[in-house]
């Protein structure tokens, strides 16, 4: 994964509620080991958290990647950080 591009990728973690649902990911710069996540369905929430809002921490081993397939970090502007 290379840092200012996005991924798409599907959940595979532990979380059952997010199980099958599809996000973009980009590089964590902090740690190599995770990943922030924006999810693509608007109304999924977790803890009260909407996941379609900013940009949330997860394992980089809960996401199956789409091989092959990249997003222009271009196309998005005005993103925030945030952390579940």
């Amino acid at each position: 994964m290379q840092k200012g591009k996005l991924y798409p990728a599907t959940y595979i973690g532990e979380i059952s509620l997010l199980q099958g649902h599809t996000a973009l990911i980009r590089v964590d710069d902090e740690n190599s080991e995770k990943v922030l996540a924006q999810f693509d369905d608007l109304g999924l929430r977790y803890h009260g958290i909407g996941l379609a809002f900013n940009w949330h921490s997860f394992n980089k081993s809960d996401f199956k990647f789409r091989r092959g397939a990249k997003v222009n970090v271009n196309r998005y502007k005005g993103d925030s950080e945030a952390s579940t």
